[in-house]
């Protein structure tokens, strides 16, 4: 995997995560399994090279905690509706960075500091865990958007309210 670190403050916190993608090596490598798509390992599991199919890899170094995400989505919706991980203050708004960036760029932004503002990134003592909600029962996240906050059923900030 090729790996690129990046450190993010908002002048108080201070974030510190690693992006990565699958080297050529990990895309040849093969299932021990016969029935596997097309024998390859991470083909089979529906990851693809191509940029409408590549995913990054993206860690909170803080907190030890990550996921795999498309190259192209949505911040809110990966941490709200898909996975729930353990980060730090910084995760989400530096997400929010990295979606806006081109992933061909990444090795000349590796080691640069992100500069995020309080209005981007506020600060906080501690870091998350984002709960979902299920079916039926409100906003998508966690905000408790005022449409669905009121029992009516509006928008939430991720989409249509559950409610």
């Amino acid at each position: 995997m090729k790996t690129y670190f990046f450190e993010a403050t908002n002048g108080f916190n201070w974030g510190k995560f690693a992006v990565g993608y699958f080297d050529d090596e990990e895309w040849e490598r093969r299932s021990v399994l016969p029935a596997a798509h097309d024998g390859h390992l991470l083909s089979s599991l529906g990851w693809g090279r191509d940029f409408r199919y590549l995913h990054m890899w993206v860690l909170d170094l803080q907190t030890g905690e990550g996921m795999y995400v498309p190259v192209d989505g949505s911040a809110d919706y990966q941490l709200n509706g898909k996975h729930q991980i353990w980060v730090c203050p910084l995760f989400e708004p530096f997400l929010h960075w990295l979606y806006e960036q081109d992933p061909a760029r990444l090795p000349e932004l590796a080691g640069s500091l992100v500069r995020l503002t309080e209005e981007e990134a506020p600060s906080s003592l501690s870091g998350y865990r984002r709960q979902r909600h299920a079916a039926g029962r409100g906003c998508l996240c966690d905000r408790r958007c005022s449409p669905c906050k009121d029992g009516n059923h509006g928008l939430c900030h991720l989409g249509p309210c559950q409610g």
